[in-house]
């Protein structure tokens, strides 16, 4: 949560202010970012439902590959120098950071017994909209007060976060 809403709320900020691209290109990579990320989500779920074993594992290792495509697609932005290479990742990052809220419900549900879908998939998108609350302003904060590129490199620390939990949750299971 607190990297989808961070990236898709500041994505035009940073290609206006950071980069120097029009606000037309700008608008136009917001929606690239969105199309990319149902990219991730229908791919994403193709690759999950061909893997072999359990549910939880198969979702697991496509919501892990698309964290880790993430962080790397937030590098990528902290470190594009030009209009053309921050448009790139910025698509590459709406693969994997747009592209992964049903990966997280497939390995949330997979996860937890039926009689607790409701209450665990509440908690994931509470969890997601938490993030959601709290990130986009204090990346607006550190992009201010510090830079942009400070700001990607951190979602890129909490997607490293997210990835080692994902290691760490699935593999008790």
């Amino acid at each position: 949560g607190a990297a989808i809403f961070s990236t898709t709320g500041h994505v035009v900020l940073h290609l206006t202010e950071v980069v120097g691209a029009s606000a037309g290109l700008a608008g136009l990579t917001l929606a690239g970012v969105q199309v990319a990320g149902s990219a991730g989500r229908l791919g994403g779920g193709w690759v999950a439902d061909r893997i072999p074993g359990s549910d939880t594992r198969s979702a697991a290792v496509v919501l892990l590959a698309l964290t880790l495509l993430s962080v790397a697609g937030f590098l990528a932005v902290a470190a594009a120098g030009s209009p053309a290479v921050a448009v790139v990742a910025f698509l590459v990052l709406g693969v994997g950071i747009v592209g992964f809220p049903g990966l997280y419900y497939a390995c949330l549900t997979a996860m937890v017994p039926e009689e607790r879908l409701g209450g665990a998939t509440a908690v994931g998108q509470f969890v997601l909209n938490l993030g959601g609350i709290v990130a986009p302003p204090a990346v607006g904060y550190a992009a201010d007060t510090a830079s942009y590129r400070i700001a990607w490199v951190g979602l890129a620390a909490v997607g490293g976060a997210a990835a080692l939990l994902i290691v760490v949750l699935v593999g008790r299971r």
